[in-house]
């Protein structure tokens, strides 16, 4: 057969190919990831959080000092929509002190998925310290996610100060059938009326949160742990051909400007393995073509 040499050579190629992957699985290859943003801490769970499909909470530092936020009224607001303010008082828009973080870490040699989620957020809160960035941070793995949260915080007078998060506010209210949307503003509102700082509920999954009842109630447990049960209670909810909601994790921000918290959910996606496409084949007729324990730092 004229074919057969060709036939064992795509063989061996396969082979190749095959043993390649085997022996590369389970290697590690160094990689990079950059954030810059008002909270870079923040914007670097997420892309760990991508990197790794394990959720990452995180809960904003609450802002006392001037040294760490930045007035930025000029830059995003026109004169005109100042001039709308009806308070007395001039209106600024201000934001945390932030800037570029960069993380070195390892990945799979071939999936590129992050094996080690834990240590690359022990890393990411290392570097946010020695930036000099707002507040000092810990992180803990519980519930099956991490949640990432204020720890210390630069006081009126300059010095740091032990802070704790507002979602460690006690919450009691009775298990009685609401939707989940509803329980979800209900521990809110408890930890508001405690704390004495407001919590607006900015972007959901609507749909999850909507249709799905849950009886869920609490007895002096924390906002934290009541706010795991009840994504947990969502994340059972099943789709209209039968498949469980993906796991959720949470962004609570404070607005230095309006001395209040927004309260963000998003869905956490599976990790998928990058996919690189197989270059063109060339043609005589075309070109080339073309997110355990507390460790504090």
């Amino acid at each position: 057969m004229k074919d057969l040499p060709l036939i064992r050579a795509i063989l061996v190629c396969c082979v190749c190919a095959m043993l390649t992957h085997g022996a590369l699985c389970g290697q590690m290859k160094a990689t990079s990831l950059i954030a810059r943003d008002p909270r870079p801490l923040a914007e670097m769970a997420s892309q760990l959080e991508r990197l790794s499909g394990v959720p990452i909470n995180f809960e904003d530092a609450r802002y006392e000092n001037a040294s760490d936020v930045e007035d930025v009224t000029e830059s995003v607001v026109k004169p005109e929509h100042r001039a709308l303010n009806k308070t007395g008082s001039p209106f600024r828009v201000l934001i945390p002190r932030g800037g570029e973080l960069s993380l070195s870490l390892e990945v799979d040699a071939v999936t590129d998925r992050l094996a080690d989620p834990y240590a690359a957020l022990v890393s990411a809160l290392n570097a946010h310290k020695v930036n000099g960035f707002p507040g000092l941070y810990v992180v803990n793995r519980d519930n099956g996610a991490f949640t990432i949260s204020p720890e210390e915080v630069r006081g009126t007078g300059g010095s740091m100060i032990p802070v704790k998060s507002i979602l460690e506010t006690s919450v009691t209210f009775a298990p009685v059938p609401r939707t989940a949307a509803d329980t979800l503003r209900l521990v809110l509102d408890d930890v508001s009326r405690t704390s004495g700082f407001r919590i607006d509920v900015g972007m959901i999954p609507l749909n999850g949160f909507i249709s799905r009842t849950v009886a869920l109630g609490a007895q002096g447990e924390s906002a934290r742990n009541v706010l795991a049960r009840l994504f947990a209670d969502v994340a059972s909810t099943k789709t209209p051909i039968g498949e469980p909601v993906t796991v959720l994790s949470y962004r609570l921000l404070f607005d230095p400007g309006l001395r209040s918290y927004a309260f963000n959910i998003h869905v956490v996606r599976p990790f998928t393995q990058t996919v690189v496409a197989a270059p063109a084949t060339r043609s005589r007729t075309t070109a080339d073509r073309f997110f355990t324990p507390t460790v504090k730092h």
